[in-house]
Order: structure tokens, then sequence, then C-alpha cells
């Protein structure tokens, strides 16, 4: 069961359409994965829909320009048809998006589908492909650890969400599973183990650093492995 959501400004914001791409992608990801919040995305849209639509409309004088509007009624469904909105239905857009399948054999969420994917770079069992958004600093990437692999001890100079698209892996602070969306910063020094290999996306705006022993060394490698 999915533990780990978006907070609610989030969802709200996303829903408003107010959030950068990147972070428009990872929560459009995990929406499609989590019931839960899917459901709140479509209260809260309904919900700015129907106060957009009950603001009160600025008073225009139409017959002092035109003698052929017609009926008021006539005129009332027109103006319906044009500022309705259709109710969201995230599930239908979902399954109605191809598939496509990267790396070995692994099949994108719909959400990331249509997006490009650079080539992967690999280093150790760790293989990171980015998500070409164009919203440098910010940096969003497909993450795939391999079987028995694992990220160092590592903190944050700015904030990481990581959202667990498959597999499991574990670190400090619990264990994961698909669905699950954590996001830390330079607050929190974790060390993620997979031992069944998993996929995961990752939003970052800055680079890692590593903390413990010869692990250092690769602190000018942050920013290339995440």
């Amino acid at each position: 069961m999915i533990k780990h959501h978006p907070t609610d400004d989030l969802l709200i914001a996303f829903s408003a359409g107010e959030l950068s791409s990147s972070l428009s992608v990872v929560i459009s990801t995990h929406i499609e994965m989590c019931p839960v919040c899917r459901h709140q995305v479509e209260r809260y849209t309904a919900q700015m829909s129907d106060e957009s639509l009950n603001q009160q409309p600025e008073v225009i004088d139409f017959a002092a320009n035109s003698d052929d509007i017609g009926t008021d009624a006539n005129f009332d469904e027109m103006l319906s048809g044009i500022i309705a909105e259709p109710e969201s239905n995230f599930a239908e857009t979902f399954k109605s998006t191809p598939s496509k399948v990267i790396g070995d054999g692994f099949e994108l969420p719909k959400s990331l589908s249509r997006l490009n994917v650079s080539n992967f770079v690999n280093v150790g069992k760790i293989s990171r492909a980015r998500i070409e958004l164009d919203e440098e600093p910010v940096r969003t990437s497909l993450l795939n650890i391999k079987a028995g692999g694992e990220v160092p001890h590592h903190t944050h100079k700015g904030f990481e969400i990581t959202l667990l698209l498959q597999g499991k892996f574990e670190d400090e602070l619990g264990g994961y599973v698909p669905g699950d969306f954590i996001i830390l910063d330079a607050e929190h020094t974790h060390h993620p183990v997979s031992k069944e290999g998993c996929w995961c996306l990752t939003v970052v705006n800055d680079s890692i650093q590593f903390t413990k022993g010869v692990n250092r060394l690769l602190n000018p490698l942050g920013k290339f492995i995440y």
C-alpha cells in the first residue's frame, strides 16, 4: 500500500496548473499510480471549476451592439456551451495514452510515455536517463538501481523528490513500494538500498553530497549521478 503522498498544497497547486513542468510530471505520474490522490485532484479540480463558473460576470449590454442575438434562453445556452468544461477523468486519459518501453523492458507510466528521454549513463549498478524538460537547474530523471545496488550515504544541497515506479528500496527512514512519493532536503541523510532492483522518477534542484568515507571523493559527480 502506498504510504507516502504529495502534500495537499502540492495537489492543489497541481490542480490549478501552477506547478513547473518537472513537478507536474512527477505528480501526474503519482496520481496515475495512486487512486487516493487521483480522487483528491479530481475533487480540487471540480471545486475550482465551480468557483470559476460561479463568479459574478461583468454586465455587458449586448443588445446595444447586436440586433440578432436571439432570446435570453438561447443566449444562456450558447454561453453555457462556451464556458462549460468536461469533468476531469484522469483514468481515461491514462488508458488512451500509448505505452512506451525503455531500458531492459521497463514500461514507462503513461504520464511519461510522450516525453523525450535521453540515453542512459551507468555508474556501477545505477543507471540514469534525463527526462528532457529544459528546466535547469531542476533535473528530472529516470533512475534504475539494479538488484543489490545502492546509493551511498548522502544528503542534498537542495530538494530531492523520488517517486518509486517499480520494485522496492529501503533506507534509514523505512521501506518503500511503487507509488510512494518521497521528499527530502538538506535536513535528511540516507542510504537507499534495493535488494531486488527498482525504477524511480527523481526531481532535484541541486547535486547530492556524499557524506561517508571514500565516497566523498565522488561529490564532484553528484550532479552527474542525479
